[in-house]
């Protein structure tokens, strides 16, 4: 954990024990020796505050997530401040969540441990900035971050990219996938998917829906079609491609 705050340190240290899914490796202020005790570590999560003394927090996040690195932890960047230009720069940088302070840190905890799972194979990562373009998307959508559906969600949208063949298996390929990621059953990975969908649908309803997915669904979109809408849609953000009817770049 790279913070300065150190009430929003001892909050996360609280949440980190009380969900028993991670061990608090170390708390520094400082950029250079966040990075030194990432890679002597080998952390699987990284939390890091975008304000840092020595080296700055979106540098950290350059340094510990560089191509070509064999082991790269997710990271989730923390700031006070909502500047666009920052929040775009951690996502082409690659941290998995972009979330902005003051903020429960429960479920941040939650779905940080959620998104890192229980994988041996920690070396692999999503492509640059899908983690945390996803999260936006599904936060403006209204899916609840305190769901574990909106893990489930963000992992989706991982592991497509990686394979967008797994959009013709979703039971039988992607749901299994998504539990071994976060440590779970693949019907309990369906149930709590199915479960974000309806309670975005109830919160933020088709007009929402049509505006952010850049389709327009007459309906609440079955678990497939919403992950396939989704997918498309990001995927089109990344390339810069405008549709007619999609929400604002930033989400």
């Amino acid at each position: 954990m790279a913070d300065s705050d150190l009430g929003f340190c001892a909050q996360l240290a609280a949440a980190i024990a009380a969900d028993g899914r991670a061990e608090l490796l170390g708390v520094t202020p400082d950029g250079f020796e966040a990075e030194r005790m990432v890679r002597v570590c080998r952390a699987d999560v990284l939390i890091c505050s975008l304000t840092l003394s020595g080296m700055d927090g979106l540098s950290l996040l350059d340094a510990v997530l560089a191509p070509g690195k064999t082991r790269r932890p997710l990271c989730v960047a923390v700031s006070s401040f909502s500047y666009q230009a920052a929040i775009d720069a951690a996502a082409q940088l690659g941290a998995a969540l972009f979330v902005l302070k003051p903020c429960d840190a429960v479920p941040l905890v939650r779905t940080a441990c959620s998104l890192a799972g229980r994988r041996a194979d920690t070396g692999r990562t999503c492509p640059r900035g899908v983690g945390l373009a996803a999260a936006r998307l599904f936060e403006a959508l209204g899916v609840s971050v305190n769901l574990r559906g909106f893990a489930c969600l963000c992992a989706a949208m991982e592991l497509i990219s990686d394979d967008p063949s797994r959009l013709r298996a979703v039971t039988k390929a992607l749901y299994p996938d998504i539990a071994r990621r976060v440590g779970t059953s693949a019907p309990c990975v369906e149930r709590q998917i199915r479960r974000a969908i309806e309670d975005a649908w109830a919160r933020s309803g088709r007009p929402v829906f049509a505006a952010l997915l850049g389709q327009d669904f007459p309906a609440r979109p079955t678990s497939t079609a919403f992950l396939t809408a989704a997918f498309v849609e990001l995927d089109r953000r990344a390339a810069g491609i405008q549709v007619t009817g999609a929400g604002p770049a930033g989400f």
